[in-house]
């Protein structure tokens, strides 16, 4: 079984914002990408590595990565990337920071 747990740290103007409790939990149906608690770690569960990527996470989250009328730095594990398709990893620190345009 593959099961590891990536960390999702999310802030906008300074302020930080809470990941949803129960992102792809479904009363009968847990999907393999998501969450608990609302501390920022997304469990990824499955029956072989598949290689997740950060848009599968996105995905089940229903949002869009970027927003309007903010600017966007994205950090993994301390270095700045603009490519949202990056592998998914254990311990993996993942970091948005919005600001207003």
């Amino acid at each position: 079984v593959f099961h590891i747990h990536p960390h999702l740290t999310i802030s906008a103007d300074g302020k930080g914002e809470s990941l949803p409790a129960n992102l792809g939990i479904l009363p009968g149906c847990t999907r393999e990408l998501h969450t608990h608690a609302t501390d920022g770690v997304i469990h990824i569960e499955a029956a072989v590595d598949r290689r997740y990527v950060f848009t599968d996470f996105l995905s089940v989250w229903g949002k869009p990565l970027l927003r309007e009328g903010y600017t966007l730095k994205m950090t993994v594990d301390g270095q700045e990337t603009l490519d949202p398709n990056f592998i998914l990893k254990d311990g993996q620190q993942i970091v948005l920071e919005y600001k207003k345009l």
